[in-house]
């Protein structure tokens, strides 16, 4: 997904509001709200928004979390019944609070769980006092139901889960929590279920995880400590790159399968790099090292361009992000520090990657060498409404068939103003 918009429309807030919610689902408390500053999160112009803050996310279950569910069906239904996949089922959680701007104290007010299928769905909804369920009609949702607060529930065997009235019963019993301080107002209920070993709320604990990239050369140049190489991830403005490149790349002298495909995809938008390697200095710092085609010695990441370092971070997150991680990776203004054809083929490349990614951008270039204008989003910022995020294609139903026809590139399109999310085209 990539977000364009002027400068002010919102696009960072986007990002930092998926972040706070990844945080909250993680921890399992409003405290990372807290700690940002309730007052600051709320406020719209002048005043704060009455209404508080109310987050979000909707994502499919695993084919296999819900194949185990469904082989349970025929227990709990009393009768033989095939136990086969009714199509994708999707998982919801919401998550409402309120508070002081004075003081950043923070309640929650709401809390959504919902099961969804294609014949209808499972909703549990604690309001600040009482856990309320609706049922529905779907078997297939309450084997799921079943088969994740089956540990949980205290009074669970024996019941007849072929009456959706015992189901409800169950479900209420399971999610009240057994002693007040469960009950602490800070403490989500339902997000809670996290906690134990619950595949469903685990997979939406990880795949709302957001890693955010918003590089600069300072921080890819400095030189790392021994406690701070001890981390394997880039940081968020591309500090550890020197420690990722190490682990990457693998303590034996060959270099290993993955880190060969970075350096190769490194020398293609920089051909005349020909490795990369950290080095561990007499005074214990990790540093990194590049070899240079008609050079021989080999050059400090303080002699290198900021180009080469923001290639090569990029590159190292997308195969680290690629590992099989769930969650969310944004980069926000990768055309920084980067000539616009090696730039091209980063995105291409990020567009290839097994991980969900949104980028942030004011570049044509990056907008151009989007492959499906589908994925192209508009970030505004209108006098009434706030920010607001428009598919283009929304804007314009017939742009795939545009640009077919006219030879553009998407990203002149949208230069010319005819889709929005340019300066002065806010209303």
């Amino acid at each position: 997904m990539v977000f364009v918009g002027p400068n002010g429309a919102g696009k960072t807030n986007l990002v930092r509001a998926l972040e706070v919610f990844g945080e909250v689902l993680r921890r399992g408390t409003v405290e990372p709200i807290q700690e940002h500053g309730y007052h600051q999160l709320i406020r719209r112009e002048k005043r704060p928004a009455r209404s508080g803050l109310y987050f979000s996310i909707r994502t499919e279950l695993p084919a296999v979390a819900v194949q185990n569910a469904l082989s349970i069906l025929p227990i709990i239904m009393g009768k033989e019944k095939e136990a086969s996949t009714p199509g994708p089922i999707h998982i919801e959680v919401g998550i409402g609070v309120t508070g002081s701007d004075q003081t950043d104290e923070v309640r929650i007010n709401r809390e959504e769980l919902r099961f969804i299928s294609s014949k209808g769905a499972l909703d549990i909804v604690w309001d600040g006092s009482r856990i309320a369920t609706n049922a529905g009609t779907d078997p297939a949702l309450w084997a799921l139901m079943y088969s994740q607060i089956l540990p949980y529930a205290r009074n669970l065997k024996g019941s007849d889960f072929s009456n959706p009235e015992n189901l409800k019963e169950v479900i209420s019993e399971a999610f009240t929590p057994n002693t007040p301080e469960q009950a602490e107002p800070q403490l989500l209920i339902l997000v809670n279920w996290q906690r134990l070993p619950s595949k469903a709320m685990t997979h939406v604990r990880d795949v709302s995880q957001i890693r955010r990239l918003r590089l600069d050369a300072s921080a890819l140049r400095k030189e790392l400590s021994f406690d701070d190489s001890k981390e394997s991830t880039i940081g968020p403005t591309g500090e550890g790159l020197a420690s990722a490149v190490a682990r990457l790349r693998g303590s034996k002298p060959e270099p290993s399968a993955q880190f060969l495909k970075v350096l190769k995809e490194l020398q293609e938008v920089y051909p005349r790099i020909e490795d990369v390697f950290a080095r561990r200095l007499p005074s214990g710092h990790l540093i990194l090292l590049f070899k240079e085609h008609g050079i021989s010695d080999e050059l400090g990441q303080g002699s290198v361009s900021d180009g080469v370092l923001h290639a090569l971070a990029l590159l190292v997150a997308l195969h680290q992000e690629s590992s099989g991680q769930a969650g969310l990776l944004v980069i926000e203004e990768p055309e920084n520090a980067i000539h616009p054809w090696p730039l091209r083929k980063l995105i291409t490349r990020a567009q290839n990657s097994s991980r969900q990614i949104i980028l942030t951008t004011h570049s044509e270039t990056v907008v151009n060498a989007v492959i499906d204008p589908e994925t192209l989003f508009l970030v505004e910022n209108e006098n009434k409404k706030g920010t607001i995020v428009t598919p283009a294609t929304e804007r314009e139903s017939a742009l795939k068939a545009i640009l077919e026809e006219s030879g553009q590139k998407l990203g002149d399109v949208w230069l010319d103003g005819s889709l929005g999310g340019v300066p002065g085209g806010e209303s």
